[in-house]
């Protein structure tokens, strides 16, 4: 089996972040995605409580059976991007595992640990995102076959985004944009205001 494992703060969320699991799905190259939300120790501005985030995200998948969320970095507090692909690997020794990432964290390669680790150990499914363009590493012409690049022509849309529009009030802004269950989660528990 082929597994994608889509990682990100998902601080909330939303509907690219479905789209990307959806989308390589339905290009047949992996067999089932898992979302896996970073734990609480990744040092990011304004981040939400991990058991909200990791909620929101379970709720985003909840009705396809090829979309999964992992609690992994959630319990583990934090996680390289190295030891998240690893711990999946040793969970699922006879299958293939795929890192599926956007442009922007693609180009982000030498600020990883262990990026030649990471390049020698596993593929990588990238996903073009609109106005993020750039030279790709020296390091992808090492590893040729570690990264395949897609564009989907996806909806772009960001997290930082979503939580501007909470803040201020525009939640009419978002329908189509969060997933409705999503939407009426934040609501219920008043986040982002």
């Amino acid at each position: 089996m082929r597994i994608g494992i889509i990682g990100g703060s998902f601080n909330p969320p939303h509907n690219l972040h479905k789209e990307m699991g959806l989308q390589v799905l339905k290009n047949n190259l992996v067999d089932k995605v898992i979302y896996v939300p970073t734990g609480d120790k990744y040092a990011k501005d304004g981040l939400l409580d991990g058991t909200f985030r990791l909620e929101m995200v379970r709720l985003m998948c909840q009705e396809n059976e090829l979309l999964e969320v992992s609690d992994y970095e959630i319990v583990r507090g934090a996680s390289y991007t190295y030891e998240t692909l690893d711990y999946f690997q040793a969970l699922y020794p006879n299958d293939e595992i795929y890192f599926i990432l956007s442009t922007d964290l693609i180009l982000d390669i030498m600020n990883w640990k262990k990026p030649e680790y990471i390049l020698s150990k596993y593929k990588l499914i990238g996903l073009k995102r609109k106005g993020v363009d750039g030279t790709l590493p020296e390091i992808y012409s090492r590893y040729p076959n570690s990264l395949k690049l897609y564009d989907f022509k996806m909806e772009e849309l960001s997290s930082t985004i979503v939580r501007k529009r909470i803040k201020e009030r525009k939640i009419e802004e978002l329908k189509g944009k969060l997933d409705g269950k999503v939407l009426e989660y934040i609501e219920s528990y008043s986040l982002y205001q």
